[in-house]
């Protein structure tokens, strides 16, 4: 694993999380995308959290058909 950035945001009571991955292998080729499972074998991982002081909400947008982060307009 390279790269691991997303979000974990909320819909309908339950987190949703919301991942972009990059990952290398022997041959230094690199593969990217959403991360949809993951599984840690041999080695570690390191994960960096920043906590914010709003709780992130998403909702379904029938017109796109994605789970869309609910942001409000800052103060």
């Amino acid at each position: 694993m390279t790269n691991l950035t997303g979000s974990l945001a909320w819909k309908d009571g339950k987190p949703l999380p919301h991942l972009h991955a990059t990952a290398g292998n022997a041959s230094l080729e690199a593969v990217g995308g959403h991360l949809l499972a993951l599984e840690v074998g041999r080695g570690s991982m390191e994960l960096y959290v920043t906590i914010l002081p709003n709780r992130l909400e998403r909702a379904t947008d029938a017109s796109i058909g994605a789970n869309v982060l609910q942001l409000s307009p800052a103060v």
